[in-house]
């Protein structure tokens, strides 16, 4: 008898229990080939089947490049507040091929681009005024943030000099 606690092993899927789920997978928010195959992999389905599973929903439109890398940067911008070297970097991790990250990041307004950045110095800033009451320090602790946060030096500098409010 099996106890309650065990963990059941999981039924093996079929080939086309395997394409139904990563239909499913994909339909559910947009995935690259990476993901998809790395889905596949957790459920034991390697090799040509694998391959042919991932070209078949190629094929039929359920995985795009680059309608995947416009949503990745559209989302982990607006919600996340990324820089645009955190989410090329994530989506070179994501194998996704740098003519689709160059196009996809024109989904950033440059204007919304440096607003962004002027909350977040605000924001960060007002947090560690609490604690640092030295402004270059608390300054080089905004800019690191912020560049741990994918922005780049020269636009967090030109966000400083264009003259930020006091935090």
């Amino acid at each position: 008898m099996q106890n309650d606690f065990e963990e059941k092993s999981p039924k093996p899927w079929t080939k086309e229990d395997a394409y139904d789920k990563a239909v499913k997978y994909c339909n559910y928010q947009e995935r690259s080939a990476r993901d998809v195959r790395t889905k596949l992999i957790t459920h034991a389905i390697y090799g040509a089947l694998q391959e042919e599973i991932i070209g078949r929903l190629i094929d039929e439109n359920f995985i795009n490049d680059e309608r995947y890398a416009r949503s990745f940067v559209r989302g982990k911008f607006k919600y996340n507040s990324w820089g645009k070297n955190k989410i090329v970097n994530e989506l070179k991790f994501e194998l996704i091929p740098n003519s689709i990250i160059t196009a996809a990041l024109t989904e950033i307004d440059d204007e919304e681009y440096q607003r962004v950045i002027k909350n977040e110095i605000i924001k960060k800033g007002r947090i560690l005024k609490k604690k640092e009451n030295n402004e270059s320090v608390l300054k080089r602790k905004i800019i690191s943030f912020l560049v741990q946060r994918g922005f780049a030096y020269q636009d967090i500098a030109e966000c400083f000099n264009s003259g930020i409010p006091k935090f």
